[in-house]
C-alpha cells in the first residue's frame, strides 16, 4: 500500500503504463495523485484522461494549465495551435463526460502531511488561505467556464493578488487564484505572484524569485509540476516532479510512504529529449 504523487504526464500513456508497472500499482490499496497537465504535447491524451477517470476511486488529479487549454478549445475560446495534440479528446464520443469530469477537478489537494497543486502556492498564503482560494476559484470555473477562462487570458501584472479569504462574489480574485495554481512560477520580493513571469525573469532575474525560494508558511510539503525547465527538485518543503515528459524526459513519481523518487524513461518520445518550460 502506498501513496504516489505523479508528475506531468502530458498525454504520454505508454510511459504512464510503464511507471504503473514499475511501482506495481494496485488499485485496491494504492493511491495516485497527479499534479495536473494530464493532456497535450504527447500522443495519447484521451487514454490518459480515460484511465485516470476510470480509476477515480484511487487516482485523483489537480487541474493544470493544459487542462485549461483543452477547456478553452472545447468552449470555442481558442484557435487550434500546431502544438495541440488533444484532438482525440475533442472528437471522442465521451467528450462531454470527460469535459464535465475535468471541470470537477480541484486546484489543490490538501492531505494534511502534504499538498499538491500544479504550479505553486504563493508565500503570502498559509494552507488555510490557499485552500479557501482554490475552492473559490474551482467553484467559479465550474459555474461559468467561458467567462473565467476568457478573463484568465487577460490577467496582467497590475491586478495584484488577494491576501485575505475570498468573498462569495469575488470573480476577480477567483481568476487570479486560478492563474496562481495553474500558471505561476515566480513571485516578487513581497511574496506576491509575478504575472508574465517569463518576461520578468528574462528582463531582470534579480527582480523575481521562484515562489518556493525561502520560508513558506503553508505547513505542508508541497508537490507541484509545471516547470520542465527547472526539472526535478527535491527540497525539504517542496518537490517539483516535472521531469520534462512532454519533451522526451522521464515521467516522475514520488512515494510519500518511503521517499522513493522514481524516474520512468519516456516510451512515447524515446528518441527525443529537450528541456522545456511551457
Amino acid at each position: 500500500m502506498g501513496t504516489y504523487i505523479v508528475g506531468d504526464v502530458h498525454g504520454c500513456f505508454r510511459t504512464l503504463e510503464a511507471l504503473l508497472h514499475r511501482i506495481a500499482f494496485e488499485p485496491s490499496t494504492d493511491r495516485l495523485v497527479f499534479v495536473g497537465d494530464l493532456v497535450n504535447k504527447g500522443p495519447d491524451s484521451l487514454s490518459v484522461l480515460r484511465w485516470v477517470q476510470r480509476h477515480r476511486q484511487t487516482a485523483e488529479t489537480v487541474l493544470g494549465n493544459h487542462e485549461l487549454r483543452l477547456l478553452r478549445r472545447h468552449f470555442g475560446l481558442a484557435r487550434e495551435k500546431s502544438s495541440d495534440t488533444f484532438d482525440d479528446v475533442l472528437t471522442a464520443n465521451d467528450r462531454a463526460d470527460l469535459i464535465a469530469w475535468i471541470l470537477s477537478r480541484p486546484l489543490l489537494i490538501d492531505a494534511e502531511s502534504f499538498a499538491v497543486t500544479h504550479a505553486g502556492i504563493p508565500p503570502i498564503w498559509d494552507i488555510r488561505t490557499a485552500r479557501a482560494w482554490a475552492d473559490h476559484a474551482a467553484r467559479w470555473l465550474r459555474q461559468d467556464p467561458p467567462a473565467i477562462l476568457e478573463r484568465l487570458r487577460q490577467i496582467s501584472k497590475e491586478d495584484g493578488i488577494p491576501e485575505g479569504l475570498p468573498h462569495i462574489d469575488d470573480r476577480r480574485g477567483a481568476t487570479q487564484a486560478l492563474y496562481v495554481f495553474t500558471h505561476s512560477r515566480y513571485c516578487h520580493s513581497d511574496g506576491t505572484p509575478c504575472w508574465n513571469s517569463k518576461r520578468y525573469a528574462e528582463k531582470d532575474p534579480r527582480a523575481v524569485k521562484p515562489w518556493f525560494a525561502g520560508p513558506h508558511p503553508a505547513e505542508r510539503r508541497i508537490f507541484f509540476g509545471h516547470w520542465a525547465a527547472l526539472g526535478v527538485v527535491e527540497l525539504p518543503h517542496v518537490v517539483c516532479l516535472d521531469g520534462g515528459c512532454a519533451y522526451g524526459g522521464p515521467l516522475c513519481a514520488y512515494c510519500i510512504d518511503t521517499g522513493w523518487l522514481i524516474r520512468q524513461p519516456n516510451l512515447d518520445f524515446p528518441d527525443k529529449y529537450r528541456r522545456g518550460s511551457d
